[in-house]
């Protein structure tokens, strides 16, 4: 009975958070689908760099903090309606980037150093946060997102 309640609940826990809904998901261009909408997923993962890069050089700087930020800077693109426990997810995975994947991802996010740390270290955790088996990797279009700039907030 144990073993079963065990292979019963593990699953279930890994998906168990869903601080995200779908549609917010869209909406940061973060739900997994065939044809995701590469435009906000850039947007969205620029905005995370972004504020990784300015607050993450500091030690010692809260998730809070890049929870803060990252919402001012989404709200700036136009990116809103997100509801701060969904944000906080993503908060947190720039906080993990900024702790464990400094050095790695120093020649840009979309180098293979950058990419196998962020996957060792700090995928699984985003992933658990919002609840989703994945979520798109701009660095699949990496010709594209790598020329993406922010527009001017």
């Amino acid at each position: 009975i144990s073993l079963y309640f065990i292979i019963f609940i593990l699953p279930s826990s890994v998906l168990g958070n869903n601080n995200c809904s779908d549609s917010e998901l869209e909406t940061l261009g973060m739900l997994d689908k065939p044809d995701p909408d590469k435009q906000r997923l850039f947007l969205t993962s620029k905005a995370m760099s972004t504020v990784g890069k300015k607050y993450g050089i500091r030690p010692g700087t809260k998730t809070e903090k890049f929870l803060k930020e990252l919402t001012t800077l989404l709200t700036q693109l136009g990116i809103t309606g997100i509801r701060e426990q969904c944000l906080a997810c993503f908060a947190q995975s720039i906080y993990c980037v900024a702790n464990n994947c400094r050095g790695a991802c120093l020649r840009g996010p979309c180098t293979k150093e950058c990419q196998e740390c962020i996957k060792k270290n700090c995928k699984q955790a985003l992933l658990e946060c919002i609840g989703k088996g994945d979520v798109p990797n701009p660095c699949q279009w990496k010709d594209d997102y790598l020329k993406f700039k922010l527009p001017e907030t």
